[in-house]
């Protein structure tokens, strides 16, 4: 500027300014300095974004541990059937399932472990029943049966306390023999074919009716009538003999006729301790 308004001259003044023009342009303005160090925010979102895929995918890792635990601890059940263990593998897997979608859905690293742990909580929520429903609900249709059968068996006064407890025991075998097939059972049909065929077999086992007919005593009665006419005739027969004969020694004399006598007694004491024993029972 100052080289303009000394010029006297316009060639001067026009030279100066030109002069002035190129230092101006001459001046270097520095380049902006970029610090490598420091993100954008472009760069910033990325970054969270990565983690936070990285915590969901080890979320849903700890979702699937838990629930394979569950599934082998099912599995070890063995008191159980195949059905009721196929019924809590796939409760243990819906609630896996909704965790996992919790945790997709989450859009930060808290909810994501707020969806995580409540998954596991619930899956080890999951209870495995100590007792087999179906198994039990069998047994328990064993022993109505058999409890049954006992009162059947107490209940005919006609048989001995013995033999009363000797049907007991066969029922209570019988009933044991198919509480251990439902036991060892792992099918719910094997469970309903051991249970039915028990219960058939309890009921299969009867209880001997002795009550003595009038029939049978009237019959009875007759033998024994028979058996002392007989007795009577060969008596008088006997007597008949030896009256006729005048001999001192009957056995002597009819040998025969005694041992025919001795029969009809031993047939006849017979037939007294028949309706005797038969009375008692």
């Amino acid at each position: 500027m100052n080289a303009v308004n000394t010029a006297k001259t316009n060639s001067a003044v026009q030279e100066a300014a030109s002069e002035g023009v190129k230092k101006i342009n001459a001046i270097v303005v520095p380049a902006q300095v970029i610090d490598n160090n420091t993100p954008s925010n472009n760069d910033q979102t990325n970054t969270d974004q990565t983690t936070l895929e990285q915590d969901k995918n080890q979320a849903i890792d700890s979702i699937n541990n838990s629930l394979n635990n569950k599934v082998s601890e099912i599995n070890n059940a063995s008191h159980l059937t195949n059905e009721e263990k196929q019924n809590l593998i796939d409760q243990a897997t819906a609630v896996a399932d909704k965790a996992k979608e919790a945790i997709n859905n989450a859009s930060t690293s808290e909810e994501v472990e707020d969806a995580k742990n409540k998954g596991i909580e619930a899956i080890d929520k999951i209870v495995i029943s100590s007792n087999s429903t179906s198994k039990q609900e069998a047994i328990n249709t064993i022993d109505n049966a058999l409890k049954d059968k006992i009162k059947d068996i107490n209940n005919a006064s006609n048989l001995s306390n013995k033999e009363k407890q000797n049907l007991i025991d066969q029922a209570t075998a019988v009933a044991d023999k198919a509480k251990e097939a439902i036991n060892n059972a792992t099918e719910a049909t094997t469970v309903k074919n051991a249970m039915d065929q028990g219960v058939e077999r309890i009921n299969s086992i009867e209880v001997p009716n002795k009550v003595i007919s009038k029939k049978d005593t009237s019959q009875n009665s007759n033998n024994v009538n028979q058996v002392e006419k007989t007795h009577t005739s060969s008596h008088a027969n006997r007597k008949g003999v030896t009256k006729e004969s005048n001999s001192t020694s009957l056995n002597a004399q009819n040998p025969k006729s005694d041992s025919n006598l001795i029969r009809l007694l031993k047939i006849r004491r017979y037939y007294l301790k028949l309706v005797v024993n038969k009375m008692k029972d």
